[in-house]
């Protein structure tokens, strides 16, 4: 298995990766179906190439058009009908944690003197604003569990989530049992973290997929984003919330009001969250 890392600021070398990579492949499977994608399958010589029915891509071989509406790791698998898959039950993605950094993770609890404590892990961040919930707010929510449950809380972030931690940190009200993971954590670092905790509070970010592929009972916070698209259909252990307003799903990357964040209350995540730490 390789993995190929194509950096936008290197697109003049795509001729190159092309030539003394690509070329060996004997399936493309496009899963991205953009103008950079679909200029790396037309160079290629594979034999069979599969993507989704566009403009773009009429010299695929295979076009397909999905057009109902499901979670995109069922969708994903149906673009290899082409080749024989018919089953799309087991679409529920995996996530394997190395020892090393299991390792780290419970070197950190136990020097916080919670490794044996059950916890709630929120992620408290995202990469676009409209889908961060208010730093404030998760203040709160932290607060609202460890008042009316025998749970701690552990806080995991971005690296670069410094501003969002010092306003959770600022806006907290009682300090006991509220925890604050490092900054500076791999992906792998962030998964084990999260394996050590019992349930999940985020928003809909890549960290929360890996929550899910963890197996954590995961609860997600939606604002812009569509929950059919990016939520796994098992509800009962993957729930989600949102505030039903008029623009909700919007797809926007930005927003001047920020409303379907900042009407959802933490009381309102916090009712739904109950059945889990109970």
């Amino acid at each position: 298995d390789k993995i190929i890392i194509i950096k936008r600021k290197n697109f003049h070398k795509f001729a190159f990766y092309i030539k003394s990579i690509f070329r060996k492949y004997d399936i493309i499977i496009d899963y991205i179906n953009n103008p950079t994608s679909t200029i790396i399958a037309f160079f290629t010589k594979s034999k069979i190439k599969i993507g989704t029915k566009n403009k773009r891509n009429i010299f695929y071989t295979h076009r397909l058009e999905i057009r109902e509406r499901c979670y995109n790791a069922i969708k994903n698998l149906k673009m290899l009908r082409p080749l024989g898959l018919t089953d799309f039950s087991d679409y529920m993605p995996e996530f394997f944690v190395n020892k090393e950094d299991k390792e780290k993770a419970e070197l950190f609890l136990k020097n916080t003197g919670i490794a044996h404590k059950k916890l709630v892990g929120i992620f408290a961040s995202a990469k676009y604003i409209t889908r961060k919930y208010i730093p404030e707010h998760f203040a709160k929510l932290a607060e609202l569990i460890v008042e009316n449950s025998n749970y701690r809380v552990l806080f995991l972030f971005g690296k670069d989530d410094i501003q969002t931690l010092e306003r959770i940190k600022n806006s907290l009200k009682i300090e006991k049992d509220i925890y604050f993971a490092p900054l500076s954590l791999s992906i792998g670092e962030l998964a084990a973290f999260m394996e050590k905790t019992k349930f999940i509070i985020t928003t809909d970010t890549g960290p929360k997929h890996i929550a899910v592929a963890l197996g954590i009972p995961t609860l997600t916070i939606f604002s812009a984003t569509n929950p059919e698209d990016w939520n796994p259909p098992d509800l009962d252990k993957f729930p989600i919330i949102r505030k039903e307003i008029d623009c909700i799903g919007c797809n926007k990357l930005t927003c001047d009001s920020l409303r379907c964040m900042k009407e959802l209350s933490p009381e309102e995540i916090f009712e739904v969250a109950k059945r889990f730490i109970s």
